[in-house]
């Protein structure tokens, strides 16, 4: 203790006011003077002894203010984690003085032995402290497991933004609107406003495309001319008669004879009919409906409640006109003209993958949508030989918004090969999944089925909202003015 005053004084006071045996502060008092006052082996400081006369004197009314009062006392010299390790980390030695009742109780509480001769009172940890010392090793294991888990988690994540960025590529600056009816419902490049201007329908030899000096936002703008008439019907064949010219060309490829409308929103009349290989030429927005198909389990074990989920994957197949054989969802396609959602998801399911309606219906569940813009650069025409065809454009811009279902299917129904979209059906579990995001996989998804699963994966806590990125991930899912 001569080493230390401060600390036997605090442990000196930790005692008295540990002890369930001191009820009164008087008592508390007179033992604590008693000691400190006795001999040159306890000699501490006069203040602390000055302190606890004057806490004498004052006496007090209740058992809860003398307790307040021992605790403020001892905190003005030490906090309580000092006095915790200095006990449990040394041994001392008292002189054996005339121990009264309190020391006895004092002696069981701290497991001391009590002796008639001077001697060295071991002051053992208490067996929570030495639960505590042996837990923490255990959770040493524990959280190294967690920071592992964090680091995976921080990988996945990663590796998400990296497949949303890449359908959300960067847009031109200088892009110009597409407005039809004093509507805007594309986005074009300079030199695809140009190029579409320079064709002529070719029953009347009339341009029906014409760029026009805006008054708002952009300066310059692109719409249609008289040529293209004023309703829906005819439009669509003007623009269709166009549209089919920049097909012959080469300028528009994996032609699809499927009609999509564009309107200014989802839910709004359409203004035209256009062929969906074409949609991207005038940068109108796309829809479609992905489909996550599913299968769940349950686990039989007793310390696992939760359920084991799987997911149908397609191999594209090799005849497509984009990314063939390359890995897709087990039911995706592109919304048409006149069709409801549902009555286009129960339609896709039965042509791509054999999926019965009554199976559909059972199982689907409407989760929301994701969107993108890409700007597909453009590559050279077979019919630029010399590489400086002046009606060569520099890239067009894609606007997709994606429906988004899970499908929940039966643990013994297997996807068959309908339309030849697909060559193929193979089932896995989350962990292939989601080791399919990682940018370095040698066989991934076609790009824009990778958001849909991502999204999948947000909604099902596979990544915990604590891992930095988590946020830009969900932003980035609905991109650009597509939702």
């Amino acid at each position: 203790y001569k080493s230390n005053k401060i600390s036997s004084t605090c442990l000196l006071l930790f005692m008295i006011f540990s002890s369930n045996y001191c009820y009164s502060v008087n008592a508390s008092v007179r033992v604590a003077s008693s000691i400190i006052q006795r001999g040159n082996h306890y000699k501490t400081h006069t203040t602390t002894a000055r302190h606890l006369s004057r806490l004498r004197c004052r006496g007090g009314s209740s058992f809860h203010e003398n307790r307040c009062r021992l605790t403020s006392l001892w905190t003005q010299h030490s906090q309580l984690s000092s006095t915790l390790a200095f006990i449990s980390n040394n041994q001392h030695t008292m002189s054996s003085c005339n121990r009264d009742k309190n020391n006895i109780f004092q002696q069981k509480r701290w497991n001391m032995k009590p002796c008639n001769s001077p001697t060295k009172i071991a002051i053992q940890p208490s067996s929570s402290i030495k639960t505590k010392m042996s837990s923490s090793k255990l959770k040493e294991g524990e959280i190294g497991e967690e920071i592992a888990i964090a680091k995976n988690q921080q990988s996945l994540v990663s590796d998400m933004l990296f497949r949303i960025r890449e359908c959300n590529t960067p847009i031109p600056q200088n892009v110009m609107e597409f407005h039809v009816d004093g509507k805007r419902i594309g986005k074009v490049t300079p030199k695809v406003a140009n190029l579409l201007c320079s064709y002529s329908n070719t029953e009347t030899k009339s341009p029906v495309f014409q760029t026009i000096a805006s008054k708002e936002k952009y300066n310059t703008i692109l719409t249609l001319t008289k040529e293209a008439g004023t309703t829906c019907q005819s439009r669509t064949k003007a623009i269709m008669s166009i549209m089919e010219q920049l097909r012959d060309d080469g300028h528009i490829t994996g032609w699809r004879n499927e009609l999509y409308p564009i309107a200014e929103g989802f839910y709004d009349e359409p203004l035209l009919l256009m062929e969906r290989a074409a949609t991207s030429f005038v940068g109108a927005i796309e829809y479609g409906v992905h489909i996550n198909g599913l299968v769940r389990s349950s686990s039989n074990s007793e310390n696992d409640d939760q359920s084991t989920t799987k997911m149908w994957m397609a191999r594209r197949s090799k005849t497509k006109s984009k990314y063939p054989g390359m890995l897709d969802h087990i039911v995706a396609g592109g919304q048409p003209a006149n069709m409801g959602l549902m009555e286009n998801v129960i339609k896709e399911c039965m042509e791509e993958a054999g999926v019965p309606t009554d199976v559909v219906k059972r199982g689907i569940k409407s989760v929301g949508a994701i969107s993108y813009e890409t700007f597909v650069v453009q590559q050279p025409t077979t019919n630029d030989d010399e590489g400086d065809d002046p009606r060569m454009v520099d890239g067009v811009i894609s606007r997709v918004v994606l429906f988004c279902y899970d499908l929940e299917l039966p643990s013994d129904f297997v996807p068959k090969v309908v339309d030849g979209e697909v060559e193929s059906f193979f089932l896995w579990n989350m962990e292939e999944v989601m080791e399919c995001i990682r940018k370095d996989y040698n066989d991934p998804m076609k790009p824009n089925c990778y958001p849909v699963v991502i999204d999948y994966l947000m909604r099902s806590g596979y990544v915990s909202p604590e891992t930095v990125g988590y946020l830009d991930v969900l932003r980035e899912l609905r991109s650009g003015d597509c939702c």
